[in-house]
């Protein structure tokens, strides 16, 4: 159940608004509409995105507080009516002390460039209302003119469109080499003395990784606070017993699943609350190609589409990180090729505060404590010389930071954009990016996996959905190269899971993100943008050398040979791609 509504201040920008009945104090609003009833203390009202920018958000969402959290409010609502959508309620929920009110509506996609004034009311048990205002920004979304990605004037863009900022001061590795990257994972777990903040889409307790789980629990009964966020679907599916073995030795565990929009705390869901739910979940993903001409034939009443968690992350102490595409399992550290960043500095505390904010998010439906960060809350020194940032996307409150960020960065290309992707399922807004970078005269190249590469993940259908999607792209001269890689036992070869992004030899991006629509819009997804040049290059050269050796460049003639071969699959993977 969705609890914490963008709540933190880190990722929210406060808007100012007009009180009709009331007055400021201290940055907070003080209001009594007579003396039967408390008064009515407003902590905060926020809006994200702070701003809305046309064409690219299509969900503007509404987070307030007030104190105390017993006040006799039956109903806090919001007028949209200039939208077209009329009244609507804003859920409720007690944190700590405060109670806080959210909720999310559309944007019209023709909506004028402005700032909005939206009347919201608050109604008492008496009957007696109080108004005021919220501000809601709308532009139009920025576009560079700089031809130098690093520049202030393009960073200051991608600060706007991924509400994040540049933190210097830092240590970053590239653990591209998956027996390094394990003996950093326990390298990191075994330094912790106070906190283990980990996030992971399963974790596994056999082979190898069966080390990691003892260290945590080990940890755990050493005093270590160890709190573990776990996506519910793949981790009962993959390995169930491995969560009970970590409850079992006092490990704080919630496993995510049946994420939704904002509602009201009532324990139950009926069957049809959830049936409305998975449409309305649906209906607010882009109807695009080809994923559009399947809708149009079959109708979409009857998909079951849910959000998901998908972001990999561990922080230790507060001052060590490890983010990046690796789940806790044998195969991604000894088999597939994948690709996680080791960080030290005051990015950490960023990433600190992103699972922070996941674990308030779901922690009462856990039935979980508040976790204390204790003396890691003033974050750690600098570590380095490097300049970093911490992107985090949630699609479920209309937070598409790392979409967005990614579209912008790949239209600041002036040279190069190459990517790597475990496949390729595009919305419009990332196609959009790709074709336009390439008709410009980027030189683009996507890295996915081939037809083999492809047969350790549900019979290589990650292959046929990303056909779907050559044509255009070659048509535009975007370079699409299948990875190969070494032959191993019966024949297999490793899934290709990284997700890296190059821009112009030196910007760097890694973490969970994939050229996806469920990337895009159903999954929670963290990056951290590197801007080092040295490390860009040298990642560069990691990706050149894949392409040549262990990779095959697929043509235009080669993408049609395979579309007669496989037109079946190929329809086949229209039907499956928002599930994938």
């Amino acid at each position: 159940m969705h609890q914490n509504f963008l709540k933190t201040r880190q990722t929210l920008c406060q808007v100012g608004f007009l009180l009709i009945l009331g007055f400021c104090v201290s940055g907070c609003c003080a209001l009594q509409t007579n003396t039967t009833h408390k008064q009515l203390h407003m902590v905060d009202v926020n809006v994200y995105p702070s701003i809305i920018y046309k064409g690219i958000h299509r969900t503007a969402c509404i987070d307030l507080g007030v104190l105390p959290k017993d006040i006799d409010i039956t109903s806090f609502t919001v007028d949209i009516s200039m939208f077209g959508t009329g009244y609507k309620e804003l859920s409720s929920y007690v944190e700590d002390h405060s109670k806080r009110y959210c909720c999310c509506f559309d944007i019209p996609p023709d909506i004028a460039p402005g700032v909005y004034r939206l009347p919201l009311k608050a109604c008492y048990n008496s009957g007696t209302e109080l108004n005021f205002y919220v501000g809601l920004n709308v532009a139009c979304r920025p576009i560079s003119k700089e031809p130098d990605i690093l520049s202030p004037a393009n960073q200051s863009i991608i600060d706007s469109v991924s509400n994040s900022h540049l933190v210097p001061g830092n240590y970053v590795e590239a653990l591209d080499d998956g027996e390094y990257a394990f003996d950093k994972w326990v390298e990191v777990l075994k330094s912790a003395e106070k906190q283990i903040n980990l996030q992971s889409y399963y974790l596994d307790d056999s082979g190898r990784c069966a080390m990691l789980t003892d260290i945590l629990q080990g940890k755990a009964e050493k005093g270590v606070d160890v709190n573990i966020l776990i996506t519910r679907y793949s981790q009962m599916g993959k390995s169930p017993l491995t969560y009970l073995g970590l409850k079992r030795h006092g490990i704080n565990v919630i496993l995510i699943g049946d994420i939704g929009f904002p509602k009201d705390s009532s324990p139950s869901r009926k069957w049809l609350e959830k049936m409305r739910q998975d449409y309305r979940i649906f209906q607010d993903i882009p109807k695009a190609p080809p994923f559009m001409e399947w809708m149009e034939e079959k109708g979409d009443a009857n998909i079951k589409v849910d959000y998901a968690l998908h972001e990999k992350m561990l922080i230790v102490d507060g001052r060590k990180a490890i983010l990046g595409g690796r789940n806790l399992s044998d195969c991604y550290f000894y088999w597939w090729k994948d690709k996680d960043l080791y960080l030290e500095g005051p990015i950490v505390e960023k990433i600190q505060n992103g699972f922070m904010r996941n674990w308030k998010e779901f922690i009462v439906a856990a039935n979980c404590l508040y976790l204390n960060q204790g003396d890691n809350k003033k974050g750690p020194c600098s570590k380095g010389d490097i300049r970093a940032r911490f992107v985090q996307s949630k699609p479920w409150n209309g937070n598409y930071s790392t979409l967005d960020m990614l579209c912008s960065a790949i239209g600041m290309a002036g040279k190069s954009a190459y990517i790597s992707s475990q496949y390729l399922a595009l919305p419009p807004l990332l196609e959009s990016a790709l074709i336009g970078a390439a008709r410009r005269g980027v030189d683009v190249r996507i890295l996915t996996n081939s037809y083999d590469t492809g047969q350790e993940v549900m019979f290589s259908m990650c292959h046929f959905i990303s056909l779907n999607y050559y044509r255009d792209l070659l048509e535009a001269g975007v370079r699409i190269f299948e990875y190969e890689g070494k032959q191993g036992p019966k024949d297999l070869r490793p899934y290709y899971h990284a997700k890296e992004f190059l821009i112009d030899g030196i910007w760097l991006s890694i973490g969970s993100f994939n050229l996806s629509i469920r990337s895009s819009y159903l999954e929670s997804e963290v990056m951290v943008n590197i801007h080092d040049p040295k490390m860009a290059s040298r990642q560069q050269d990691a990706f050149l050398k894949i392409l040549a050796k262990e990779a095959r460049e697929v043509t235009l003639e080669d993408f049609i040979h395979e579309e007669e071969a496989h037109s079946v699959l190929m329809n086949l993977a229209k039907h499956i791609e928002i599930l994938y």
